[in-house]
């Protein structure tokens, strides 16, 4: 596909999100798998918004191969505050890269409520380390 037709569809994800309207799900939810990774990762923040119930189908997108996507797709779950992926995103506070680990800290301060300062990802690092196995913030792993 074209490089504009990329950019048009990602462009309609925003516009879509920004009309806070239900019918929207659908078809952000098929560019869920766009060839494009910045149409993916911004359909998923976007669906997140939109549609509380969209975790399972945000979740599988932890795997992309695509760092941005996997960012949104934290910071999406974090929106949702979907305790499930609590793990996964914690996981992502040691990525090598500087937007994961970034990622990760928003999402964690998303899902727990906690507003940090200073250095986000130490922060989040020093609340997992309290909290990965309080059965009252998460389930444990399995």
């Amino acid at each position: 596909m074209l490089e504009c037709d990329s950019q048009i569809r990602e462009r309609a994800v925003w516009a879509l999100m920004e009309m806070n309207e239900k019918f929207a799900s659908p078809p952000i939810t098929k560019l869920l798998e766009d060839p494009d990774p910045r149409v993916r990762g911004r359909a998923a923040y976007a669906l997140a918004k939109l549609d509380g119930t969209s975790a399972p189908k945000i979740n599988k997108l932890l795997d992309d191969e695509d760092s941005e996507v996997r960012g949104y797709a934290m910071l999406a779950l974090g929106t949702l505050k979907e305790k499930t992926a609590v793990r996964r995103i914690a996981e992502s506070l040691k990525d090598p890269e500087p937007w994961i680990q970034t990622s990760a800290a928003e999402a964690l301060s998303l899902l727990s409520g906690e507003k940090w300062t200073g250095d986000t990802v130490e922060a989040a690092s020093d609340w997992w380390e309290l909290h990965k196995n309080d059965p009252e913030y998460f389930p444990p792993k399995k």
